[in-house]
Formats: structure tokens, C-alpha cells, sequence
């Protein structure tokens, strides 16, 4: 794997890729709070057919961190999955992405189709389901309910107050402990959160966003702008034991997206990338040959 930078939309972002002789491309967006590192069994299964890259999101491991909470607006975000896909290939691309890295693909199957040949969605919610939901599933809106605490002002004290490596251990301390996670993997992640701003930059993708999550026991009367309709043929896999997004995030989904396979894990949970990697891979590969 090969560590670079690449510099466009105002930023610079960090990004490792790997078998770069290959013609097709695929891009991998991690969510929160990841980096590349995340990707990396995937990075090394499909460089070995594809040109794969993975990218540090703007915010998380050595890639810019602006302090603005409008350098996380979504257009934004999607401005730099564009400038990826326009510098490392001539042609369309491969996207996957997880959590709020599938947030921003969906965004881009929507505006940028032409850009995508297929797109792997990975327990990230469609965002006008996902807008709905907030609104009239009292189970999700529940289990939203962390949305306000990432975007409240006083998270980052709250979190060095925690402490990092608590923090870090109660997000991925099942992985860790499973071999899923390395040492050195930990060990680079909480360094890159100990760095000026860092905390922020990464909390500002919550405060960015358009979703609006009421108290558990209301519900808004409105919610973000829908989508267009997703014309890329479109795998979805779900970790059907996801506790803050909840299985109701798969239903309906063929409403909204044109050329849908849907896959459910029952086994693995919102950290299915590292849960599952193989099985995955596996699905992963399955619908590349479908979809060729």
C-alpha cells in the first residue's frame, strides 16, 4: 500500500491505494470515528483486481482538519469524493462506504452518477429514510439520540474528561479484542485524535448535517431535502444487530434506489467491517461479477 496526499476543494487529504496497474477503480469511505485504517483487509483483497484507494475523510487521521463546522457541510464532502474519483481514474468507479462515508456516497449516486459504476453501502442510512425515520419511528429516534450529544458544544471536554483510549475501547474494544484490531492500528488512531483540533474537526461532520433529531418522546414536524432517485446498481449490506441504526433503515429502500441487492448479516452489528470482513469481501465480489 502507498501513503500519499492529494490536494483540491481546499484541503489535503491522505490517502493509501494499492494495485494501481489495474484499469477499474475503488474508492472506500470510512465512517466515524475511522480512518483508512478501517479498509485496510479490504484494500489488500481487491488491489489484487482493482485499483483500490482510501482515503482519510477530511477531519480524521492525517488528512486537513478544518475547525469550521461549515467545512463539513455535506456538499463539501461530496466535492472531495468527486475530486478522488476525478484524479485516480478515467473512468466510472467502484464506491463503498460506511456510515457517514455512505452517507456521502449516497449523496453522490445521487448528484455524480455518472461518475460510479456500482456503489457498496455498508449500514449507512439512505438520508431520506433515514430523515423520515427520525420523524415517525420512535424506536430510531431513541436510538439517534447520541446525534445531540456529538453535536453539542461541550462534547470534546466530555471525551477528554472519558478519556481518549476509553473513548476509543468503547467503540472498537469488541474488535480490538477479537483480533479484529491491531495494536498499532489503536495505537496510530488515538494519536491521531490527540492532535490540535482533531476531536472537533471529527464532531463537526454531526454539527454539519442537515438532520435535526427531536427529544425521544417528540418528533419534528419536517426533515432534509429527499434525494434523487439512485440510478447506480447499488449493494447494501446490513449488520442486522446495529443498535443506532436500526433494521427499519433497509425498509423501502427499493423506493429509492433503482437497481438494488440487499444482504442482511444477522451476526454483525454497525461495525460489520470489522465483524465480517470476509463474508463481506465475499458479497463484495459477487455482485462486481453480477454487475460487470
Amino acid at each position: 500500500m502507498k501513503s500519499t496526499f492529494v490536494h483540491f476543494n481546499d484541503v489535503r487529504l491522505h490517502v493509501v491505494d494499492a494495485g494501481e496497474e489495474h484499469d477499474e477503480c475503488m474508492i472506500f469511505l470510512h465512517g466515524f470515528p475511522e480512518s483508512h485504517l478501517s479498509w485496510t483487509p479490504y484494500v489488500t483483497a481487491f488491489s489484487k483486481s482493482h485499483h483500490v484507494v482510501a482515503p482519510d475523510n477530511r477531519g480524521f487521521g492525517e488528512s486537513d482538519k478544518p475547525l469550521e463546522i461549515s467545512a463539513y457541510d455535506i456538499q463539501e464532502i461530496v466535492a472531495d469524493i468527486v475530486g478522488l474519483a476525478n484524479h485516480f481514474s478515467t473512468k466510472p468507479i467502484t464506491l463503498v462506504g460506511h456510515d457517514w462515508g455512505g452517507v456521502a456516497a449516497w449523496h453522490v449516486a445521487a448528484e455524480h452518477p455518472q461518475l460510479l459504476k456500482r456503489m457498496v453501502i455498508l449500514n449507512a442510512p439512505h438520508p431520506t429514510i433515514f430523515s423520515h425515520s427520525l420523524i415517525s419511528n420512535d424506536a430510531q429516534r431513541a436510538a439517534s439520540q447520541y446525534i445531540n450529544r456529538f453535536r453539542d458544544g461541550g462534547c470534546e471536554a466530555r471525551l477528554q474528561a472519558i478519556g481518549l483510549e476509553a473513548f476509543w475501547m468503547s467503540v472498537f474494544g469488541a474488535h480490538f479484542a477479537s483480533g479484529a484490531i491491531t495494536e498499532a492500528h489503536k495505537a496510530k488512531q488515538i494519536a491521531s485524535w490527540r492532535e490540535p483540533g482533531a476531536l472537533t474537526a471529527m464532531l463537526n461532520w454531526y454539527r454539519a448535517s442537515a438532520y435535526e433529531v427531536s427529544p425521544a418522546s417528540e418528533a419534528l414536524a419536517e426533515g432534509v431535502a429527499p434525494l434523487a432517485n439512485i440510478v447506480v446498481p447499488t449493494l447494501v449490506i446490513w449488520g442486522i444487530e446495529d443498535s443506532v441504526l436500526l433494521p427499519c433503515q433497509i425498509e423501502g429502500l427499493s423506493d429509492y434506489v433503482e437497481s438494488l441487492t440487499v444482504k442482511t448479516l444477522v451476526n454483525a452489528g454497525h461495525g460489520l467491517i470489522h465483524d465480517s470482513p470476509h463474508e463481506i469481501i465475499e458479497l463484495i465480489r459477487k455482485f462486481i461479477v453480477a454487475t460487470d
